[in-house]
């Protein structure tokens, strides 16, 4: 196991690491037909048969996952996968498939879900969408062998002194006091129950195109200006009229340049943690600041000095990993957490798969997580909260004032 299998693998015994492949779908498929596709696909591609062992290992267990097929109407599928995200994805289980299907609005919904030991949100949806073309009759290329580990190229002084590693842990929590505590305070609370709440928000045609155009035109990553947006909202709901210190969370894939094609690459993850003061009229500014701050810590590798100071690759005892990671995740600030899965090429993909993005229920330090991806012009964003650590009401105002403030950029605000 790379270091971030591990401490998922430990987090999963803490705070479930249930990572849900979610495509919605302009047709309601006939439920057998979903059903008897399912151990063809699993039976060509090794992915879904890839599961965490209780020895602490990864591979191809051989298995076929566990269909769930149901009639519902789309406005209970977000509140149907919440509830499966609560149990934590355990070992020895391979991918399972959720399909709801709702004939009275000609619409339906599949669902991967799988370990996030395994997997991530961008190798996880080009499989959802081999498995969709596989539904529309088109013939897969068989992958029969599991994908590989490629480690990243690039080292880090840090890694290799242990002078190097004391200093830049000591600048870091230099920055960090320099920064002052997070927003909100009292947090996290993880000895509570876990009780995910899903949200999805969709920003189709001129709202997407103009909200990547303002991004453009001020020379800043869309992720940038997604993470800006979100902690402007968060900081005037959380903090108060006159802003905070918010910590942003940025999960990073790190793979290196696969030489085993056509063996797919098994993503390698960095999470970069850096905070912001954001005032009311934050803006472009702090998108330009996110900028410039993630890519000063990928430079340095920070993201690999996260799992690097859990010490998770070390342990050999799942009870040993769970109790470490759980005390991480309880001395850990509360961050805001957001990803970008990028641009999907929608290929030979049919005319009815609308959507596709990732959801992951937040770890007990995370206010909100939330993923972004860009599919046929649509800006999808999936995000997640959890009822135990913030209320329902304030996770929905969030997401409202974030869904106004980024309409209003794409529409022409400056």
């Amino acid at each position: 196991m790379t270091p971030a299998e591990k401490y998922y693998t430990f987090l999963d015994r803490v705070s479930p690491m249930n990572l849900f492949l979610v495509a919605d779908l302009d047709r309601a498929l006939d439920i057998d037909q979903v059903a008897d596709c399912w151990p063809r696909f699993v039976r060509q591609r090794a992915l879904p048969r890839v599961q965490v062992g209780a020895d602490l290992t990864i591979g191809d267990g051989g298995a076929v996952g566990e269909f769930v097929g149901m009639s519902l109407p789309s406005d209970g599928w977000n509140a149907q996968l919440s509830r499966e995200a609560r149990a934590p994805f355990g070992p020895d289980r391979p991918m399972r498939l959720c399909y709801f299907a709702s004939p009275d609005e000609g619409r339906a919904r599949l669902a991967f879900v799988v370990h996030h030991a395994v997997t991530d949100g961008r190798v996880g949806v080009a499989e959802l969408q081999a498995f969709i073309r596989m539904l529309d009759g088109q013939d897969l290329e068989p992958q029969p062998e599991p994908p590989v580990v490629v480690p990243p190229a690039k080292t880090y002084p840090w890694q290799q002194h242990r002078t190097e590693l004391s200093a830049l842990v000591q600048e870091l929590r230099a920055r960090n006091e320099a920064a002052g505590p997070p927003d909100p305070p009292d947090w996290p609370r993880p000895d509570r129950a876990r009780e995910p709440r899903f949200f999805s928000l969709l920003l189709d045609g001129a709202p997407a195109a103009g909200f990547l155009a303002a991004a453009r035109q001020h020379r800043t990553r869309a992720y940038a200006a997604m993470a800006a947006t979100w902690l402007r909202i968060a900081a005037r709901r959380l903090a108060g009229s006159d802003g905070g210190t918010l910590q942003l969370a940025t999960p990073v894939d790190i793979t290196g340049d696969n030489p085993h094609d056509p063996v797919p690459a098994a993503p390698v993850t960095s999470i970069v943690a850096n905070r912001f003061r954001v005032t009311p009229g934050a803006g472009w500014e702090l998108a330009a600041e996110i900028n410039a701050a993630l890519d000063a810590s990928l430079e340095r590798g920070e993201g690999e000095l996260f799992f690097h100071l859990t010490r998770a690759a070390h342990i050999t005892d799942p009870d040993a990993g769970a109790r470490v990671v759980a005390a991480a995740i309880a001395s850990a600030p509360p961050a805001i957490s957001v990803t970008n899965l990028g641009v999907v090429d929608p290929g030979s993909d049919p005319p009815w798969l609308r959507t596709m993005c990732g959801y992951l229920a937040p770890t007990p330090n995370q206010v909100i997580f939330v993923s972004g991806l860009g599919y046929r012009g649509r800006l999808v964003h999936s995000i997640s909260s959890d009822d135990t650590q913030l209320a329902p009401e304030i996770a929905a105002e969030l997401v409202a004032g974030y869904a106004e403030r980024v309409r209003t950029i794409g529409a022409g605000a400056r």
